[in-house]
C-alpha cells in the first residue's frame, strides 16, 4: 500500500470528549436477508434459520449469538417468529454466483416475542436507539486523486457500505460534502477532528480505499479489488476509555472490505454500549422531568419513554410546577437509562440530580 497512508492517517487527532449526536435509530433491526438455493420448503427453512441468526446478531450486537448454544432454539424455531416474508432477486458478483443472479429470502420477525425469547434465552438486547459513526471515506483513483463518498451520493462503494451497515444495524452518517468541506479535504493532510466537530457524532471512521486493478490498467468489474486503510475514533468523557483503533485490509472486493469494517466498528461500540449483566436486573424508578410546558412535550416523553427497549412499564404519577413525575421499570437501571437517553433528541439528564430530566424543545 502507498507509504503515505499512514501520514494521511496521523493527521486525525483523537478527539477529547464525547459528543451526541441527534436520535439515530435504527427501524429494521428485526428484518434480514439470506441467500437460498431456490424457493423450496427446505430452502425456505434454511434461509429463516440464516435470517434469525443474522438479526440476533443485530439484536445482542454480539456476533457468537449466530451460532450460540443459547440461541440454537431461536434459529431452529425461527418460522414461529417470522411475521412476513418475501423472496427478491438481486445482482450480485459472480463470485457469489457465476450467472450474476441470487435469490434471497428475505424476513420481518415479530418484534414483541422474538424480543421477550431472547431475554427469557438469557441475552441482552441492544436497543434501537444506537450511537451514530460519522464516515470519512475516499476512493483514490489511479492517478493518485481523491473522491469522498458524500451523504447524497449512490454507487457501488455506498452500496457496500450500507448493505454493511444494514447486517449489523450501525447508523452510520456521511458528510454533507459542502463547497467548505471539499475545499478543506483537498488539503494533503485535512483535519477530520475539525471538519467532524458540526456533526457530533458519537464516534468517526476514516477510510481510503484504492482499486488495485485501476493501477494495474484493467478495467472496473463488480469483483474488483481494493486495498483499504481504516482508522476508527470512539471517544468518551473519560480519556481513559478513548479509542483510537487503525487497521488495513488488501487486496479485497468492496463487499468483504466493508463488511470486516463495519463488523469490527459494531463490535467495539457493542463493547461500549452493551451491558448483559445489567440487562438481567429491572429497577423500579421514579423520574422527574421539567421543562414540560405543553400536550406535546407531555406526550413526546410519554411516548419516547415507552418505545425504549430497555423500560419494561411508564406510569404516570402527578404533574406538578416541579414537573411530570413518572414511573418506570428499566433493565439495568438508572445508570442504563441515563446512557440510552443520551442518543436521543427528546430528553437529556440533568446534571447532579440523578433521576431528573429535561425535556428538550
Amino acid at each position: 500500500m502507498s507509504s503515505r497512508f499512514p501520514k494521511y492517517f496521523m493527521a486525525f487527532g483523537l478527539l477529547v470528549a464525547a459528543t451526541v449526536c441527534d436520535a439515530v435509530q435504527v427501524t429494521d433491526l428485526y428484518q434480514a436477508s439470506a441467500p437460498i438455493v431456490d424457493r423450496s420448503d427446505e430452502s425456505r427453512r434454511a434461509g429463516m434459520r440464516q435470517a434469525m441468526a443474522q438479526v440476533l446478531v443485530k439484536l445482542t450486537g454480539d456476533p457468537a449469538a449466530a451460532g450460540a448454544p443459547e440461541t440454537l432454539a431461536l434459529r431452529n424455531g425461527a418460522e414461529r417468529y417470522v411475521q412476513q416474508f418475501s423472496y427478491e432477486m438481486k445482482a450480485v458478483s459472480v463470485a457469489v454466483n457465476p450467472t450474476g443472479q441470487q435469490t434471497y429470502l428475505n424476513a420481518v420477525f415479530d418484534q414483541a416475542t422474538l424480543t421477550a425469547a431472547i431475554r427469557e434465552a438469557g441475552l441482552p438486547i441492544w436497543g434501537r436507539e444506537r450511537p451514530g459513526t460519522l464516515v470519512w471515506l475516499a476512493v483514490v483513483n489511479g492517478e493518485g486523486e481523491r473522491q469522498y463518498l458524500g451523504s447524497d451520493e449512490s454507487g457501488p462503494v455506498r452500496e457496500a457500505l450500507d448493505e454493511a451497515a444494514r447486517d449489523r444495524g450501525i447508523p452510520l452518517l456521511l458528510p454533507l460534502l459542502d463547497i467548505e468541506e471539499r475545499a478543506a479535504l483537498q488539503d494533503d493532510l485535512p483535519d477530520f477532528a475539525l471538519l467532524s466537530e458540526p456533526y457530533a457524532a458519537d464516534a468517526v471512521l476514516v477510510v481510503e480505499v484504492k482499486a488495485v486493478t485501476a493501477f494495474l490498467g484493467g478495467p472496473a468489474t463488480p469483483d474488483e479489488l481494493y486495498d483499504s486503510q481504516w482508522r476508527f475514533v470512539l471517544a468518551d468523557e473519560d480519556k481513559e476509555r478513548n479509542q483510537d483503533i487503525h487497521w488495513e485490509m488488501v487486496q479485497a472486493t468492496l463487499p468483504v472490505s466493508m463488511a470486516g469494517a463495519v463488523e469490527r466498528v459494531a463490535n467495539e461500540l457493542a463493547l461500549r454500549y452493551v451491558d448483559g449483566d445489567a440487562q438481567r436486573t429491572e429497577e423500579r424508578l421514579t423520574l422527574t422531568v421539567i421543562d414540560v410546558s405543553d400536550v406535546d412535550h407531555y406526550a413526546r416523553t410519554v411516548r419516547y419513554l415507552e418505545n425504549l427497549d430497555i423500560v419494561t412499564a411508564v406510569a404516570i404519577n402527578a404533574m406538578s410546577d416541579k414537573g411530570l413525575e413518572i414511573q418506570v421499570a428499566v433493565r439495568g437501571g438508572l445508570p442504563l437509562l441515563q446512557q440510552t437517553v443520551e442518543f436521543g433528541s427528546v430528553l437529556r439528564s440533568v446534571e447532579e440530580q440523578p433521576g431528573t430530566f429535561r425535556v428538550l424543545p
